[in-house]
């Protein structure tokens, strides 16, 4: 929790009502709305709504994840490993957080065994939507999302934290601050370290990625160019 000037600014996991209300807002405010992410509200909020969505982000995880996929398939157990925020000022809902695996990049490391399917699920998560009503940017709101969200995900056993932004937005400080390296544009992050598939992480052209590690996951291991095989 932190507190602005004149309000005090409350942070915690968004309800499925948030959700359902604002995530359409969100993601036209970082630019997803017509993306697929810009359409998965209706699936979180029906995750909330199952009791589904966070429900892994613990400690304990030995067979959970595994049933789950078996019983309910993929989505459902992305949406059990994911986290949506919400910020409230006097109540009302000024900004959100959502960061999830990828079931693209999951997919993408199938030829390195189901371990590494496994690994990718619970230790590699990215960081998709961070935003904050425009009057109450500047505030420290947006950085105490990310920081909330950190220490849930460290604690959830989430070894690496990534995202992306375009390359034309000043946002570089912004993570840096956070304990984020922010690449070069072309510039990869080594996902062998934290999932034992050989691969690197790359956006596109005209974005910037971010990345830092959380607990006793490996440093971040950034890949040239050319180096290392790209998955995005």
């Amino acid at each position: 929790m932190g507190t602005s000037a004149k309000h005090t600014v409350e942070i915690g996991y968004a309800t499925g009502k948030d959700i359902q209300r604002h995530f359409r807002r969100w993601a036209r405010s970082v630019g997803v709305e017509s993306s697929p992410l810009g359409r998965i509200g209706p699936t979180l909020a029906d995750a909330w709504a199952r009791d589904q969505l966070s429900s892994t982000l613990v400690p304990d995880l030995p067979g959970v994840l595994s049933e789950m996929i078996a019983a309910q398939g993929p989505e459902t157990t992305i949406c059990s490993r994911s986290i949506v925020l919400s910020a409230r000022v006097d109540g009302r809902v000024i900004g959100g957080l959502v960061a999830r695996p990828q079931r693209w990049l999951i997919d993408g490391v199938q030829p390195f065994g189901v371990q590494a399917q496994m690994q990718t699920l619970v230790r590699v998560m990215k960081l998709e939507i961070v935003t904050v009503e425009p009057e109450y940017q500047r505030r420290r709101i947006a950085t105490t999302m990310v920081e909330y969200a950190l220490e849930v995900l460290e604690k959830a056993h989430v070894h690496l934290v990534y995202g992306s932004f375009p390359a034309d937005r000043q946002l570089g400080p912004f993570y840096r601050c956070l304990g984020f390296t922010v690449l070069k544009q072309g510039y990869g992050i080594s996902i062998d370290g934290a999932t034992g598939a050989p691969l690197a992480i790359a956006t596109e052209d005209d974005e910037r990625t971010f990345a830092r590690k959380l607990g006793d996951g490996p440093d971040i291991d950034i890949s040239h160019p050319g180096e290392a095989p790209i998955i995005r």
